[in-house]
């Protein structure tokens, strides 16, 4: 799915430049410029508190960078965040509503994202082992673990985005669901669709598309030197401050 930036150039999947986050104390890190190209899969690792999920959190928009900047195939998603998050699809087993059905659910999305009615069947179609299709017409409350962070993935995957961000998502999935994701994550590669995904376990990660890994640590140690996401990219955009330092 390539696309054109402001100078017409192809962008990236993924631009980012001079990312620095944090909550209430200290940056979680400091300074990250990375980017990932159309098809490509990077796998994000690093020890506890380093800061991979909020890593993932603010490329997709839900937690707002200290500075930095990030562009979603094209897209600033400081500047334009609607046409950012419709190029991209985040899971990590959170869901919203736990009164609805699986389907109400994805109805919701189809509205969201305005597609075609038949993009729902034809997703399901593609996962009929899975549990949470099996169940989809169920509430949500009354989903396990694993129903739970496969109807996560089918949020995520239903609009088909650019950049796929996957946080611990597969995580309580079975064998079966496992290798019909592992299936279908190396057909969005080979179509140019790229992934971003952090797990833990190397048997889950053994299953994604062939990765690059890029190595998290505490700001406080020294990052130069230690992960290629650390190292300004000359590709990467320019930083910018997203509010007060």
């Amino acid at each position: 799915m390539p696309t054109s930036d402001r100078s017409g150039h192809q962008a990236p999947a993924l631009a980012v430049a001079g990312l620095s986050a944090r909550y209430q104390g200290p940056d979680v890190f400091r300074d990250l410029s990375m980017v990932v190209a159309h098809g490509e899969a990077v796998r994000v690792t690093g020890p506890n508190a380093a800061g991979k999920s909020t890593l993932l959190r603010c490329l997709a928009g839900i937690h707002p960078p200290r500075t930095g900047r990030i562009q979603i195939c094209g897209a600033d998603l400081a500047e334009q965040p609607m046409p950012a998050k419709r190029r991209l699809g985040y899971a990590a087993g959170e869901i919203p509503f736990t009164y609805l059905t699986g389907r109400e659910h994805l109805r919701l999305a189809l509205r969201v994202y305005r597609l075609d009615r038949r993009a729902l069947p034809d997703l399901l179609d593609q996962f009929p082992s899975w549990a949470a299709v099996r169940a989809i017409d169920t509430e949500v409350r009354r989903y396990s673990h694993g129903m739970r962070q496969q109807l996560g993935v089918l949020l995520a995957l239903l609009h088909d985005p650019c950049l796929l961000l996957l946080d611990e998502a597969a995580d309580g999935f079975d064998d079966d669901s496992l290798a019909s994701l592992a299936s279908h994550l190396a057909e969005r590669a080979a179509a140019g669709r790229s992934l971003v995904f952090v797990e833990h376990r190397d048997q889950i990660a053994a299953a994604f598309p062939a990765a690059r890994s890029i190595a998290l640590a505490p700001p406080t140690a020294d990052l130069r030197g230690r992960t290629p996401a650390s190292h300004p990219d000359p590709a990467a955009p320019p930083p910018r401050r997203w509010g007060p330092g």
